[in-house]
């Protein structure tokens, strides 16, 4: 079986047998379901099927300044999002952050996560089974949550008042800080192994494949990584904040190559990339 293949099967591979496969086999550790996919699961109940409907993202939805922040991976979007939750009201919906990032999140004073959770009304009878057993709901925002279903849940009339925005990064770059995030220190696959691996296509559903809705963008603005500060000046511009926004570092100190994706591709890593993000790489005129 190749490693791709291998990718594929293990990403749904169920919480008893995670902890042993990874001990075991070292392929295993880099292509292992994602922790993220893990923890929602695990908090829900869900499956392979829920999975893929899920569609994986963070985000916040401001009822206080009228906005949809759209969280894409490996985007600054930690960072934004913890800079926008200073300006979240007591009525608006913040999705909870890796537990360190809530730490940052913490430590400066701003709101942490709240109102992401089904309401109880809106809880089917298994759901409500489990939240009497457990105490535990569904989450109706998560991480990495999708267009589609924010605009599901929230209702069109929200969805089409709200202004909706979200990062997108040059590809080559942004599959190269997922690489060194994925895999802080050695023992690490090569690039090549790891562009084999389901990671790439991962990184895609969490980006272009929040942000549009069949095949079209969503959202008002589609902001640049690369233009981050001016970006945000224009966002908190549009819809009301006064305050310039103060980044945190989240995130920003496990990659130690520094080194510019132009220096570390290959002729063949720089083809593959841009083949799986060719969409991308056309609606924003990114160039290797």
């Amino acid at each position: 079986m190749s490693l791709g293949k291998a990718a594929a099967k293990s990403c749904y591979t169920d919480a008893v047998s995670l902890s042993t496969l990874s001990t075991r086999c070292p392929i295993a550790r880099w292509t292992a379901c994602d922790p993220q996919v893990l923890r929602l699961r695990l908090y829900t109940g869900l499956g392979r099927e829920e999975d893929q409907q899920l569609g994986f993202a963070d985000m916040i939805i401001s009822h206080k300044y009228k906005f949809i922040f759209i969280k894409t991976n490996k985007t600054a979007g930690t960072s934004v999002e913890i800079a926008l939750s200073r300006f979240c009201g007591a009525r608006d919906i913040i999705t909870p952050l890796a537990r360190e990032d809530e730490e940052v999140r913490k430590d400066l004073g701003f709101p942490g996560p709240q109102h992401y959770l089904t309401p109880i009304w809106e809880c089917n009878l298994g759901e409500l089974r489990r939240y009497l057993q457990i105490g535990k709901r569904r989450p109706k925002f998560y991480n990495h949550i999708s267009a589609s279903l924010v605009r599901e849940r929230i209702g069109e009339r929200v969805w089409n008042r709200y202004y909706k925005f979200c990062f997108e990064r040059n590809p080559w770059d942004r599959v190269l800080s997922l690489y060194y995030w994925r895999f802080k220190s050695e023992p690490r696959p090569t690039i090549s192994e790891f562009l084999e691996t389901h990671f790439p296509l991962l990184l895609k559903r969490r980006g272009i494949g929040l942000y549009t809705i069949d095949g079209v963008v969503a959202v008002d603005r589609v902001c640049r990584f690369e233009d981050l500060s001016e970006e945000l000046d224009v966002v908190r511009r549009q819809v009301g904040i006064a305050e310039k926004l103060d980044l945190p570092h989240a995130k920003s100190q496990y990659r130690k190559d520094k080194r510019s994706y132009r220096e570390v591709l290959d002729a063949k890593q720089q083809a593959k990339i841009a083949e799986l993000f060719s969409d991308e790489i056309r609606l924003f005129g990114y160039e290797f």
